[in-house]
Parts: C-alpha cells; sequence; structure tokens
C-alpha cells in the first residue's frame, strides 16, 4: 500500500503493527523453475519464497492437488503456479512403445507428433487444472507454434527448453528457461547447434552443460535481445544450480549448503537430495583439466555479457532454483547474488 521513511508511512486506522526493529522487510520471492517435491514447502517459506511456478513436469493430479492443498491452508507450502507434464513430439526415428508412452502421458510428458495433437494437449492439461505450459526443445516448430498458439487464447503463458528461440514464430513463446537456450540459439549454423545440442543431451559422456557455453557466438546476441524484448518473451538462465561451484565464491557456496542441510529439523529432506548437492561440488572439484576450466571460463564470461545486454535493453529475466544439485529456494538467493556479480544492479 505505501513505503515510506519511519515515520512518512500513512499507517491506516487500525492497522496491524509488527515491530521488526532493525530488520528488513521485502516482499515474498517467486520461484520461477520449481521441480516441486512434498517435502519442499517448509523450505520454499523459510527461504522467503511464497511463489512457486512448478514447471517439473510433475504428474497434473498430484502437483494440482497440492496446489488446492495449499490454498486451502490443508498443506504448508507456497502459493503453486502449475504446468503438470510437459509437451514434447517423437524424436525422429524412436520406436514407438505404447505401454511408456500411455503411462509417460498421463504423468511427466505428452507426446504430440502435428499441431492438432498439441491444441488437444495443452486444452486437456487446462482442463485439469495448468495454468502454464512447458514445451521441451524437441518438440517440432508445428507443435510448439501450435501450443504456444492455443495457450494463448487460454491466457496461459506457454515456454520452456529451446535450442533455438526464433521457432515459435512471431507470437510464440512466453518465456524460456536455462541459459544453453540463449547459446544455442546464438549458434547460426543449424547442424553445428545440432550436433552440440546431442552431445550436451547424450546418456553417454555427455557435453557439460557449463562447457556447452563456451560454444556461444556473441556477434548474434544482439539480434536474440531485440527478438525477445520486442516479444516481452521472459527469460530464466537458472544460472546458480549450473554456475556456483565454478565460480571463485564456489567453497563459501558448499560449506553453506552442507551446513544447512545438516540442522537436525531438516531430517525430512531425503538423502539422495543431500548426495546430489555434495556430489555437484565434489564433481568440480576433481577436474583438473586447464582447458575445460577455461572453456567455461569463457562460457561464463559469455552468459554474463548475454546477461547486461538483454537487462540493458529491457529484457526481464526471472530467478529459478532448478533444485536437483540445488537447494529449492536458497537457490534464488544464490542467483540473485551471482547476477550482482555478473554485472546487474
Amino acid at each position: 500500500k505505501a513505503v515510506g521513511k519511519k515515520g512518512g508511512a500513512n499507517i491506516p486506522q487500525g492497522a496491524r503493527v509488527i515491530k521488526a526493529g532493525d530488520k528488513t522487510v521485502f516482499p515474498g520471492l517467486i520461484d520461477s523453475h520449481v521441480h516441486y517435491k512434498e517435502w519442499q514447502g517448509e523450505l520454499y517459506l523459510n527461504h522467503g519464497v511464497t511463489t512457486a511456478l512448478a514447471i517439473g513436469s510433475e504428474p497434473i493430479e498430484w502437483i494440482v492437488a497440492q496446489k488446492e492443498g495449499i490454498a486451502k491452508n490443508k498443506i504448508v507450502g507456497p502459493r503453486i503456479f502449475a504446468a503438470g507434464p510437459h509437451v514434447n513430439s517423437p524424436r525422429e526415428g524412436e520406436r514407438s512403445r505404447s505401454a511408456r508412452e500411455s503411462i509417460s502421458r498421463l504423468r511427466f510428458e505428452v507426446q504430440a507428433k502435428n499441431a492438432d495433437e498439441a491444441k488437444k494437449t495443452v486444452r486437456e492439461l487446462h482442463a485439469q487444472g495448468a495454468e502454464i505450459i512447458k514445451i521441451f526443445e524437441d518438440s517440432t516448430p508445428e507443435v510448439i507454434r501450435a501450443a504456444t498458439e492455443e495457450a494463448k487464447k487460454l491466457s496461459m503463458p506457454a515456454g520452456g527448453h529451446s535450442i533455438d528461440v526464433y521457432m515459435s514464430g512471431e507470437n510464440g513463446y512466453t518465456f524460456i528457461e536455462h541459459s544453453h537456450a540463449i547459446v544455442a540459439t546464438s549458434i547460426k549454423d543449424p547442424k553445428k547447434r545440432q550436433e552440440l545440442h546431442n552431445r550436451r543431451t547424450s546418456r553417454r559422456n555427455p557435453l557439460p552443460t557449463p562447457e556447452f557455453h563456451f560454444y556461444a557466438e556473441p556477434e548474434n546476441f544482439d539480434e536474440i535481445v531485440r527478438f525477445m524484448v520486442e516479444r516481452n518473451i521472459h527469460w530464466g538462465p537458472t544460472i546458480a544450480t549450473t554456475w556456483r561451484a565454478l565460480t571463485p565464491k564456489r567453497e563459501q557456496h558448499k560449506v553453506r549448503e552442507v551446513a544447512f542441510l545438516k540442522q537436525p529439523n531438516l531430517a525430512s529432506v531425503p538423502s539422495y537430495f543431500r548426495a546430489n548437492v555434495e556430489s555437484h561440488f565434489e564433481a568440480i572439484e576433481k577436474i583438473t583439466d586447464p582447458d575445460f576450466l577455461k572453456r567455461c571460463q569463457v562460457g561464463f564470461e559469455k552468459l554474463s555479457d548475454f546477461i547486461r545486454r538483454f537487462v540493458r535493453a529491457g529484457g526481464k529475466i526471472h530467478t529459478g532454483s532448478d533444485p536437483n544439485s540445488v537447494l529449492p529456494a536458497s537457490g534464488v538467493h544464490t542467483e540473485l547474488e551471482m547476477l550482482v556479480v555478473m554485472g546487474l544492479p
């Protein structure tokens, strides 16, 4: 309602007054890239994150139940905006496995082979309670455009992973996730782009995502910035989960996170998640190849350059923790810290 110096704000009669002393009061934070699990609710609230965009391909029935339980004060957690399973296209040459496809359709992924299937999928997800449409990078241009068009009719934001932000057309994506989407888009040669994308997502000896950034082509950054800003495409780079173990402050991040997880009242955090956090830092610490580390450093500098250009031109960045190897909600604070290091005010 109002902000002012002590004694300067107009306080309505009968307002509840909380004497906070020398503490700082700020609005609830939003985590825009959430893989929501039932044990995370209190972690979000105690980190000041009051809204979560659940775009982690959760089963639609489950995430809607969580959202409704929180809204009715039956479950402790942040306000949730839900996407449910993501939309994707079958990979070229992929064999049809009816049992697997039927299971994935019900839970984590809906495969759309053409525009009609994409539109139908969006309508079905909306009817089941989805408020966001998440699209995967292997979707065909036809499916991407149809899905975003149908989502727009239903006033739903649509976006997600991408290797070419131009692919959705003039009135397509509302948002793009991850920094590697910008890297891929900047690579002009489609063959080179696809080869590098295939290496990064390969199940055997993948190209590490930080190293992938080395191949960004900064001479194409301004064109991408113009395209995104003109269409008000928001971007969530999720830099904390990818980069925090490769920055000069990595030891501070590690000490803070490991110490936090050792608190007795966090016994509900599953052991696999603790292992994910610790192994993330340990894997980077074991790297001794100076050429690899140099390529990562160059990639980080290129990413920082794009972020500064994008924000300077009026682009909107949203913070997202993408919690798999980073703590839910805590990743938002880490990302804000990193964005300042990268040159944002």
